[in-house]
Protein backbone atom coordinates (compact mmCIF):
# COMPACT_ATOMS: atom_id res chain seq x y z
CA UNK A 1 0.00 0.00 0.00
CA UNK A 2 1.49 3.61 -1.12
CA UNK A 3 2.10 6.06 1.99
CA UNK A 4 -0.53 9.14 2.09
CA UNK A 5 1.17 12.34 1.92
CA UNK A 6 -0.76 13.27 4.89
CA UNK A 7 0.87 16.78 4.61
CA UNK A 8 -0.68 17.75 1.42
CA UNK A 9 -3.75 15.52 1.26
CA UNK A 10 -6.17 17.95 -0.30
CA UNK A 11 -9.58 17.04 1.36
CA UNK A 12 -11.13 20.38 0.37
CA UNK A 13 -13.89 18.11 -2.12
CA UNK A 14 -14.94 16.99 0.80
CA UNK A 15 -17.88 18.93 2.64
CA UNK A 16 -17.99 19.32 6.43
CA UNK A 17 -19.92 16.56 6.65
CA UNK A 18 -17.86 13.76 4.89
CA UNK A 19 -14.89 15.20 6.57
CA UNK A 20 -16.59 14.75 10.51
CA UNK A 21 -17.38 11.33 9.36
CA UNK A 22 -14.31 10.34 7.64
CA UNK A 23 -12.67 11.77 10.97
CA UNK A 24 -15.07 9.90 13.28
CA UNK A 25 -14.10 6.53 11.21
CA UNK A 26 -10.38 7.31 11.68
CA UNK A 27 -10.95 6.92 15.34
CA UNK A 28 -13.07 4.22 15.48
CA UNK A 29 -10.39 2.29 13.13
CA UNK A 30 -7.63 3.50 16.01
CA UNK A 31 -10.12 2.08 18.97
CA UNK A 32 -10.66 -1.01 17.02
CA UNK A 33 -6.49 -1.71 16.60
CA UNK A 34 -6.09 -0.85 20.59
CA UNK A 35 -8.85 -3.22 21.55
CA UNK A 36 -7.47 -5.84 19.21
CA UNK A 37 -3.62 -5.57 20.20
CA UNK A 38 -4.20 -4.10 23.93
CA UNK A 39 -0.60 -3.74 25.56
CA UNK A 40 1.43 -6.23 27.16
CA UNK A 41 1.94 -5.90 30.79
CA UNK A 42 5.27 -4.44 30.43
CA UNK A 43 4.19 -1.62 28.10
CA UNK A 44 1.21 -0.86 30.68
CA UNK A 45 4.07 -0.29 33.26
CA UNK A 46 6.35 1.72 31.20
CA UNK A 47 3.28 4.07 30.29
CA UNK A 48 2.66 4.16 33.91
CA UNK A 49 5.78 4.77 34.79
CA UNK A 50 6.03 7.39 31.99
CA UNK A 51 2.70 9.36 33.70
CA UNK A 52 3.97 9.45 37.07
CA UNK A 53 7.27 10.55 36.24
CA UNK A 54 5.26 13.51 33.97
CA UNK A 55 3.22 14.57 37.09
CA UNK A 56 6.22 14.33 39.64
CA UNK A 57 7.61 16.85 36.70
CA UNK A 58 10.73 14.62 36.30
CA UNK A 59 10.00 14.17 33.07
CA UNK A 60 11.45 16.82 30.16
CA UNK A 61 8.48 18.12 27.53
CA UNK A 62 8.42 19.79 24.75
CA UNK A 63 6.09 21.78 22.81
CA UNK A 64 4.34 20.59 19.28
CA UNK A 65 6.14 23.32 17.96
CA UNK A 66 9.60 22.39 19.19
CA UNK A 67 8.66 18.23 18.21
CA UNK A 68 7.45 19.89 14.58
CA UNK A 69 10.51 21.83 14.42
CA UNK A 70 12.92 19.04 15.53
CA UNK A 71 10.92 16.39 12.89
CA UNK A 72 11.19 19.19 9.91
CA UNK A 73 15.12 19.40 10.69
CA UNK A 74 15.40 15.91 9.95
Amino acid sequence: MKPIDIENFDFSHLSLNERVMLAERLWDSIEEHVKQKPLTDEQMDEVENRIKSYKAGEMETSTWDEVKSRWDSL
